[in-house]
């Protein structure tokens, strides 16, 4: 059973570097071929995983909420399961699916039931605007946050609001995007 691992090498801080060798490593013990997709920015990877969907068993992520997001995009609305694996900072996705923190633990459990033949549906958001649809999985930031210099990344406190920001804030007029949830073949481990 082949499966493409899509690594995020800036995840982390470089965790997912690090674990790079033990999950490829775990997932051959369970039993999988690894076929790792290279990319070096997001559209990279979105387009990476577009290109495998279908003809392999699974995509196996290896990074942050920014690596799946990425594969997300790639196999929202198909029957190609994803596999999460946590070595990013935040890891909201893989937090909400119940994964592993540590990611060969991740890898393993991945693996295990992977080969057994086990996914679970889950619900994606879709955001439709002029630039076309972004599918999304754990949370929609709008307003604020992202206008705020550096998004969501950003630690807030009022001290550190720089001049202007409330002003160019309640100025900015982005697109209105429609949202919706819909029920997407996608699987996560």
């Amino acid at each position: 059973m082949q499966v493409a691992l899509l690594v995020n090498a800036a995840a982390g801080r470089g965790r997912a570097t690090g674990a790079r060798g033990p999950v490829r490593a775990a997932l051959a013990a369970a039993g999988l071929e690894v076929h790792e997709l290279v990319a070096t920015d997001r559209s990279a990877a979105e387009a990476a995983v577009r290109t495998v969907t279908g003809a392999v068993a699974a995509v196996v992520v290896l990074g942050g909420d920014g690596a799946a997001h990425a594969a997300v995009q790639g196999l929202a609305g198909t029957d190609t399961p994803l596999a999460v694996l946590p070595a990013g900072t935040g890891d909201d996705l893989a937090l909400a699916l119940g994964v592993p923190a540590d990611p060969v633990e991740a890898a393993r459990a991945a693996g295990t039931d992977l080969v057994a033949g086990r996914s679970a549906r889950v619900d994606l958001g879709r955001t439709s605007t002029s630039d076309g649809d972004r599918w999304w999985a754990t949370v929609l930031c709008c307003g604020f946050d992202t206008a705020w210099p550096g998004g969501s990344r950003s630690r807030w406190s009022p001290s550190a609001t720089p001049p202007g920001t409330a002003v160019g804030c309640g100025c900015a007029r982005p697109p209105t995007p429609r949202t919706g949830c819909w029920t997407s073949p996608s699987s996560a481990r």
